[in-house]
């Protein structure tokens, strides 16, 4: 009896041990993931770090002066549990094409920025950098509750936003200096190195905490800027050639 208690105690812990090793495998694996995951996130954010300078560069030197306009957009809390990665990147697609299309309150709209995110709070949600001629007769915190009203109507009144150009936030910016939303004026170079670096938040490689995890796809996209070269812009042609 003591022979088969023995040999039974050594098939349990030889379980246990296997057992032991399997998880331990299953650990390292996913870890190697994770750091996988974060290094190519870290290196893609650079890369659209290099991209949006790029634009914006071009935007601010064609233009005197244009409009910036930042606003987030989500889904209230209460709706979350009922919105996939699928639903609400088919909501952002509709307000995308009116972007690109200038359609709505974007007909006065030179450019753009989207940045897709994933949160604990606000679940899916998105940053949006609208870039408005700065002729335009409405302000920009108006503009930006234009955008807001759209984004419910596209949810079904399910979305929420953030609007970044409001007075207390544009104050509270403008008193440390920093101010980089509202009218920017070309000639202006604090101005524009402010709004360079305020959209350089859709693109940092640090909020790995906001990195969208699910998607619909390995080859989605959760970074778009629009295109400076388009045949509707003034003069660019002339200016390209120079």
């Amino acid at each position: 009896m003591d022979k088969l208690d023995s040999h039974l105690y050594e098939d349990i812990l030889r379980f246990e041990l296997n057992h032991i090793f399997h998880i331990q495998g299953i650990i390292q694996h996913e870890m190697k993931n994770t750091i996988r995951e974060q290094f190519d996130f870290q290196r893609q954010e650079q890369r659209n770090r290099f991209k949006l300078e790029c634009y914006l560069n071009k935007l601010l030197t064609h233009y005197a002066r244009l409009q910036f306009v930042r606003v987030d957009i989500s889904i209230l809390k209460e709706y979350q549990i009922h919105w996939g990665i699928q639903d609400f990147k088919y909501a952002l697609d509709i307000l995308c094409n009116r972007m690109s299309n200038k359609d709505t309150c974007f007909k006065h709209l030179q450019g753009y920025v989207w940045a897709l995110e994933q949160g604990v709070e606000k679940g899916y949600h998105c940053h949006l950098l609208l870039i408005y001629d700065g002729n335009s007769r409405i302000e920009d915190s108006g503009l930006a509750k234009l955008v807001a009203e759209y984004w419910k109507h596209i949810t079904n009144q399910q979305g929420t936003h953030y609007n970044c150009n409001t007075k207390d936030n544009k104050e509270k910016f403008d008193k440390n200096g920093l101010l980089g939303v509202g009218m920017i004026h070309r000639d202006q170079p604090i101005q524009v190195t402010n709004a360079i670096r305020a959209a350089m938040y859709l693109v940092n490689p640090e909020k790995e905490d906001q990195r969208l995890r699910a998607k619909t796809s390995p080859q989605m996209r959760t970074f778009g800027t629009g295109q400076f070269e388009v045949k509707w812009r003034r003069d660019i042609e002339q200016n390209e050639s120079l």
